[in-house]
């Protein structure tokens, strides 16, 4: 029987020493190292600690307060303001592909310096749910022709409503390839299909339209490797089976839709802010922006809320006091803790000295009999 590993057993005596080596790690002769956490060691390290993560706390705080960012809830506008949930999802259904225009506006009363980035952001949308993200088939995704009875992690969305050899209800004839869907699943389903135009008036200018540029806006390697360059099949095509946008008409390739691209790198909070386009062109303080939204994505039957978000860049990303306050914070606690060493160790009379034999017992000459 054997009770270590191959790598483990001992071999031959040999000139390079393997056989010394062996001995040295079965009898625990191995050399390491143990260090000493003296008082003095332990004071080093937290003031190390203070001196790397409140400087680098202030720097990230300091850009994050830099951001300029603007934001709009624009699902209850119109006419779904003031109505019922249910009320809300039927004015949606009635009006199918052309959806329900809403206005938004926003009025900058700072200074944004371009790129101005446009999000998207869906509250309680929950993206990072176990079974929606594993509702998809990455192979498919990747171009690769497979059956559909191997894309079972697709269902309830395998096939056009859920039924294989499905007919098409607009003229009754049989859909391709036995109604399977490609893409499957669930997050390529559910793919967010608002669409926003935008103009914006200066504080005594005229009313301009603001150019969107929604190119570059997924990762490279997402386009290049992740997805492949192929044609959908039965992907959201018929209206009433639809469970969100499909793949625009003006793409031929399911890797040259980038909106869809950056729909399918899930959310990892209940909150969910998608990059929809770049604003090319700095936009001044005082500036009244003007959205028209074709609201179309149906968020009503869960109580998610839907906002357009408007917002510049730093150096270490987006709009978030999260990181730069905990370095903050850490770094202070650090120094508190380094200033109670300090005071323990060293400003302490009656403090014992570090391997003090004087201490042991058979050396102190105060001992009760």
């Amino acid at each position: 029987m054997r009770f270590w590993p191959s790598r483990f057993r001992r071999g031959p005596k040999t000139k390079n020493g393997r056989d010394r080596a062996w001995k040295r790690f079965v009898h625990q002769e191995l050399t390491g190292y143990s260090p000493i956490m003296t008082g003095d060691r332990v004071l080093a390290f937290f003031l190390l600690a203070t001196l790397i993560l409140i400087p680098l706390g202030a720097a990230i705080l300091a850009a994050s307060l830099g951001v300029v960012e603007y934001k709009a809830r624009y699902d209850n506008l119109g006419a779904l303001n003031g109505t019922s949930k249910a009320e809300q999802q039927s004015v949606l259904w009635n009006n199918q592909d052309g959806g329900v225009v809403q206005s938004v506006t926003i009025t900058t009363t700072k200074h944004m310096k371009a790129p101005v980035y446009v999000y998207y952001e869906l509250q309680s949308f929950y993206q990072n749910h176990k079974r929606y993200v594993r509702s998809l088939v990455s192979a498919q995704l990747g171009g690769k022709n497979k059956a559909p009875n191997t894309l079972g992690t697709c269902a309830p969305q395998q096939y056009v409503n859920d039924m294989q050899n499905a007919v098409d209800p607009r003229n009754g004839q049989s859909l391709s390839d036995g109604a399977a869907v490609d893409p499957c699943g669930l997050m390529p389903y559910s793919y967010f299909n608002d669409s926003y135009v935008m103009s914006q008036q200066q504080p005594g200018g005229a009313l301009t339209v603001v150019d969107l540029d929604e190119t570059n806006i997924a990762w490279a390697s997402d386009k290049n490797s992740l997805y492949g360059h192929y044609k959908p099949t039965n992907f959201n095509e018929i209206p009433q089976f639809r469970g969100g946008g499909t793949i625009n008409s003006s793409y031929t390739y399911v890797n040259d839709d980038e909106h869809f691209l950056v729909w399918m790198r899930p959310g990892a909070a209940r909150t969910v802010r998608k990059l929809y386009a770049r604003i090319n062109s700095d936009i001044p303080a005082g500036t009244t922006i003007y959205a028209t939204v074709n609201n179309r994505y149906n968020t009503y039957n869960f109580g998610g809320r839907k906002l357009i978000v408007l917002s510049t860049h730093s150096w270490v990303g987006g709009h978030n006091n999260a990181l730069g306050g905990i370095m903050l914070t850490i770094g202070g606690l650090a120094f508190l803790t380094a200033i109670i060493f300090f005071c323990l160790y060293h400003l302490n009379k009656h403090r014992r000295s570090y391997a003090d034999a004087s201490r042991l017992s058979w050396n102190r000459t105060n001992l009760v009999n």
